[in-house]
């Protein structure tokens, strides 16, 4: 069953679970999620952002990738190791905050002053990239769209 294309992710995670893909989240708890917001303080990060890491936290969206609660504070620091390391004449900003890096290569960043649900934009060291890549108008669609579309997000 294709999910229904509503861009809200209390439908999204519910489609989930009535398709036995329930394994894929964990709602996080509200202390660790308190936790978590305070951690990342004084950061102020996008309402839709925030709702999807209330599912998916714990990590288990993304098996093999690092996006986790107790993770994604490091995550820019080696996404800005991953661009030295491969001279992309490009550098993060402080506005961009790198909230999922997958397996040591590449990874996915908004920019905490686009609004409460990002653009989406992404650096891979397999592509021959010359600039940091929008994929995705929002960060809802980053994340509901290849279950709409059947088409995964590029890895």
């Amino acid at each position: 069953m294709r999910y229904s294309g509503k861009k809200h992710f209390e439908d999204f995670f519910k489609y989930l679970s009535e398709n036995g893909m329930d394994n894929k989240y964990k709602i996080v708890g509200d202390t660790d999620f308190d936790s978590f917001i305070k951690d990342i303080a004084p950061i102020k990060l996008p309402k839709a952002y925030l709702e999807f890491m209330k599912y998916t936290g714990y990590g288990q969206f993304w098996i093999g990738s690092d996006y986790s609660i107790d993770k994604v504070k490091s995550l820019n620091g080696y996404a800005k190791e991953l661009l030295e390391e491969n001279d992309f004449p490009h550098s993060l900003g402080e506005n961009d905050f790198v909230f999922w890096l997958h397996q040591g290569y590449m990874f996915y960043f908004f920019k905490l002053d686009e609004g409460e649900d990002p653009a989406v934009y992404y650096y891979s060291e397999c592509e021959n990239q010359t600039d940091f890549v929008k994929c995705y108008d929002s960060f809802t669609d980053f994340i509901i769209d290849p279950y709409v579309t059947g088409i995964p997000n590029p890895l």
